[in-house]
């Protein structure tokens, strides 16, 4: 008998909102519940990894970190699971779990199967961007805003793009766009948090 997706769906939400209030060893059993239901499921494995991490069990948290990527990079995944896999690897909040190589192969090869994917671009540009790709980025970030105008990851990511490109002032131009659609709808997400502190951080490098 099949696992209702909704099933693991909902535990995984669970298990991000009791991570997100820093209930760790209940955001530990949500996950670890969602992945016994789908036990090949690569992101929820990365989910695992991530709490592991933050409990200070590194050793366990790396290896079902490599285990993931280790499904991930198979062609039989689904394209929504490889870009949720390779989207935590660019932009966790613990850099030890990350890996923007890998991220890159895995999106670019879910991406010649479905080139067309708005979240497959997104992660691409992204991806692009981690391996200092800079027009690489800057294409298919603009390709991914003009599926999904008004996004705050994406616009961040080009504004730091636009800067290593040279492009000063039009990357100043969208860091106050995206800081504006961030303070207007989503003003306390800690990842669009994480990706302006970032850009911050690169423009105000420049400065005497």
């Amino acid at each position: 008998e099949s696992v209702a997706p909704q099933s693991t769906w909902v535990l995984s939400v669970l298990g991000r909102l009791l991570l997100q209030d820093d209930q760790l060893e209940e955001a530990l059993s949500k996950y670890q519940s969602a992945l016994e239901l789908a036990p090949r499921n690569s992101v929820y494995m990365f989910y695992v990894a991530e709490v592991l991490a933050k409990l200070d069990r590194a050793d366990e948290a790396e290896e079902l970190r490599q285990k993931a990527i280790a499904i991930g990079l198979e062609p039989t995944q689904t394209l929504s699971q490889v870009t949720a896999l390779a989207w935590n690897l660019l932009t966790a909040e613990d850099e030890s779990l990350r890996d923007d190589e890998v991220a890159l192969k895995m999106v670019m090869q879910a991406m010649n199967v479905s080139p067309q994917a708005k979240d497959g671009t997104r992660t691409l540009g992204i991806a692009h961007y981690r391996n200092d790709n800079w027009q690489e980025a800057k294409d298919a970030l603009t390709a991914s805003l003009k599926s999904r105008p008004d996004h705050g990851c994406e616009m961040f990511c080009l504004t730091m793009t636009e800067w290593q490109l040279g492009n000063k002032e039009k990357a100043r131009q969208w860091y106050d766009e995206a800081t504006a659609w961030m303070n207007q709808h989503q003003p306390h997400n800690a990842e669009l948090i994480r990706f302006r502190d970032e850009a911050e951080e690169l423009l105000q490098a420049a400065r005497p």
